[in-house]
């Protein structure tokens, strides 16, 4: 047995499949201060005043739209993300605030 064995250790120095995490051998995890991090939750994911307002003005037009009922081109997919999206990054106030009035003036 020659190779690339390494004791079944991976590039951190744990242990193969058998270390209880499930998840070494994948490269969208990586090592940062004793941690485990998926790559994509390292990036800068905030959202500021202006991009939440971006993202509230299409969920304001997809209310529209269904009071139009005109709802036949909406992605109920994207919209559930954005409003998510929202809810995550501490704008989850505003988006209430600004569902409820738009709907108190579609009404």
């Amino acid at each position: 047995m020659g190779g690339n064995y390494n004791n079944g250790a991976n590039q951190y120095g744990h242990g193969g499949s058998g270390s209880g995490h499930g998840h070494h051998g994948n490269s969208n995890y990586h090592q940062q201060r004793g941690m485990l991090m998926r790559n994509d939750r390292i990036r800068d994911n905030t959202l500021n005043r202006d991009q939440a307002l971006q993202h509230w003005n299409t969920i304001r037009d997809a209310i529209v739209k269904i009071y139009a009922q005109k709802a036949s081109s909406l992605s109920y997919e994207e919209l559930y993300r954005t409003a998510y999206n929202l809810v995550l990054h501490k704008h989850g106030e505003m988006l209430y605030d600004n569902v409820k009035k738009t709907t108190i003036e579609m009404l």
